[in-house]
């Protein structure tokens, strides 16, 4: 009997079946998992690229640095590899002295495999017997629902290897899906924006598991989106913690030892996806810096080897056509070097001198050198291989593609968009799809930079819901800012307190089935309580007339001069004292209402007032 048994029989049985006991059972029983022999203990240090996959015992890792990692495959070998619970995606190494130790998202590279890690962050006992109930089957493993989700993956994607399951030890189930890079790589040789590639390929997987209608996902049940980000830490296959909160959802003890079990495991890493797609798009890991004006040839001319944003857009276009995959030839590259753009193509897979060219009056491709599969242009010739085409000549799509790159990078005036901009100009083609965008680019900006001390402004319409997407992922928010130890207080600002108060009716009615410890209170500000008790103008008393009368601040004089006032705030503050006693330990989450407008959130400065929303003490 392993040393869980009793913590399974004490704690789990209550709440699971012995069906379910057993699942837990064979995956401490089970063979060492292939993701942690095969990936993470193989590529998970190279001295000599400089490159690793952190791996520790606890989040809270300065640089996110590679001494375990180095130790546990230079010195130890695989004797300690059990007592690691925390592993994350490939990153460069760096030092303290370096400027970016501190900034792991920095450090993101292409390693030959990625892991997209799902998770959902659920308290919900049901939902993780769901969860169990999609790893079994009466048959062969991809007889199981998740299966037939990783089966209907690889159909779709090349790069898809396969997934592993591992139970985080608490309430969840990590869904590592692991990746292949060489198709990404045969494309990108020299990413420039690997990290924002990766999570838009987390976007897409998240999408097609949200999707996939034998899961059969409660309505609103999202994945975690802490997740998204390639260096964040994610609970490693065979690894062992102890519990340090008091909320475990079995009710396990703190102190008590935790098993991250392999639940599910399907990796022929021999043997990739047949399908045509990828879940690694080129194009994400390509957002090179990029010209606000269209280049002309001549001036290109001069300067071969500076290829603009526009080119580098262009030749993702062209190397979508002539793919090398659905038909031959395969784009190579786009080339000004004599004034007028040629694009270049391998005649066939094992072709290394792209030798074929389609110049700026063609639409078809101008086949040179070894030519095996009769590669041609002409529809009625028997035997025969016929040649994807353009619509228009290439210098006509060029002045297209070039048009369509400005309307996603470019702005008004000619200023270059950001990142996000980009994002958010390429995903808004409607209302509805711009919401979802900006939706998106919010809460990522405040998971990712959750322990980054920074303020964001982001400015955009009204009626964008700007404010609706923050106030619906709340929970989530909360969540995750409890989960990196930080208070949970989140802080809106309108206009007027009757907005305040709208938008805390809203805040409760958008989660009455989900309000957990929340609890919507509207507070006024000091000036908008004393003015209410205050009317008359002319007795008003200021800070200007309290400093003239000696006094330390106005509270003081209107205690001497004014006690029933003075009473009714006091009174006041005591009754909202009372209201949220119960919160005396809970984090606390606010909306503030200014006297002035503001764009839509911030901090209430003094003399404002808020509505603010608290949290009860966690059970």
């Amino acid at each position: 009997m392993n040393h869980f048994e009793p913590l399974w029989a004490k704690y789990y049985a209550p709440h699971l079946t012995k069906t379910e006991i057993g699942q837990l059972r064979r995956a401490k029983e089970g063979s060492q998992s292939i993701l942690l022999a095969d990936i993470i203990q193989k590529q998970g240090f190279d001295a000599g690229r400089r490159v690793y996959m952190p791996v520790a015992t606890k989040k809270d890792v300065p640089g996110r640095n590679h001494y375990v990692v180095a130790g546990l495959i230079e010195e130890h070998g695989d004797t300690d590899w059990d007592q690691q619970c925390l592993f994350a995606n490939t990153l460069r190494i760096a030092t303290p002295n370096d400027d970016d130790y501190a900034t792991p998202k920095a450090r993101v590279v292409v390693a030959p495999l990625h892991i997209l890690t799902i998770e959902f962050d659920d308290r919900n006992i049901a939902f993780f017997q769901q969860q169990l109930g999609w790893l079994r089957s009466s048959g062969t493993k991809l007889d199981s629902v998740v299966g037939q989700f990783v089966a209907h993956l690889r159909d779709r994607y090349a790069d898809v290897a396969g997934l592993t399951v591992v139970y985080s030890g608490h309430k969840s189930l990590h869904f590592h899906f692991v990746l292949a890079t060489e198709f990404l790589t045969g494309a990108v040789p020299e990413p420039t924006s690997a990290r924002l590639g990766f999570q838009k390929a987390w976007d897409r997987l998240r999408d097609e598991f949200e999707n996939f209608a034998a899961f059969n996902l409660a309505a609103g049940k999202k994945a975690d989106t802490s997740l998204r980000q390639p260096e964040s830490f994610r609970r490693i296959p065979g690894g062992m913690r102890l519990n340090d909160k008091p909320d475990h959802i079995f009710d396990v003890p703190v102190g008590e030892p935790l098993f991250q079990g392999v639940m599910w495991e399907h990796l022929p890493l021999a043997r990739r996806g047949g399908g045509k797609g990828a879940l690694l798009d080129p194009a994400d890991f390509m957002m090179a810096p990029i010209s606000p004006r269209r280049i002309s040839a001549q001036a290109t001319a001069k300067t071969p080897a500076a290829q603009t944003g526009e080119d580098i857009h262009a030749s993702l276009k062209l190397a979508d056509i002539f793919d090398g995959m659905t038909g031959q030839p395969r784009f190579s590259h786009l080339d000004r070097s004599s004034g007028e753009p040629v694009a270049y193509f391998y005649n066939h897979p094992a072709d290394q001198n792209a030798t074929s060219v389609m110049r700026a009056d063609f639409a078809t491709v101008l086949v040179q050198g070894a030519n095996p599969l009769n590669l041609t242009n002409v529809s009625d010739v028997t035997h025969g291989l016929l040649m994807n085409r353009l619509p228009r000549p290439l210098g006509d799509m060029l002045d297209i593609w070039s048009d369509d790159f400005h309307r996603q990078h470019v702005g008004p005036g000619g200023r270059v968009r950001s990142t996000v901009e980009a994002e958010f100009a390429e995903q808004a083609r409607d209302h509805k799809t711009a919401t979802e965008a900006m939706s998106a680019i919010l809460i990522g900006s405040l998971t990712e930079n959750v322990r980054r001390p920074e303020t964001h402004l982001l400015c955009a319409p009204e009626g964008i819901s700007k404010t609706r997407s923050l106030m619906a992922a709340a929970p989530d928010l909360i969540a995750n800012f409890r989960r990196e130890g930080l208070p949970s207080w989140l802080m809106f600002a309108f206009p007027t307190y009757k907005g305040a108060e709208e938008k805390a009716a809203e805040f409760s009615a958008l989660h009455a089935d989900d309000m957990g410890d929340m609890v919507p209170v509207v507070v006024r500000s000091f000036d908008r309580i004393y003015r209410d008790l205050c009317p008359d103008p002319q007795k008003r008393l200021s800070h200007e007339r309290a400093a003239m009368g000696g006094y330390d601040s106005r509270m003081e004089m209107i205690r001497a001069e004014q006690s029933r006032v003075a009473q009714a705030i006091d009174g006041g503050s005591r009754s909202q004292r009372e209201r949220t006693s119960s919160m005396a330990a809970a984090k606390t989450m606010a909306a503030t209402s200014t006297h002035q407008p503001t764009i839509d959130a911030g901090i209430s400065a003094a003399g404002t007032g808020q509505a603010t929303w608290r949290t009860r003490p966690q059970s």
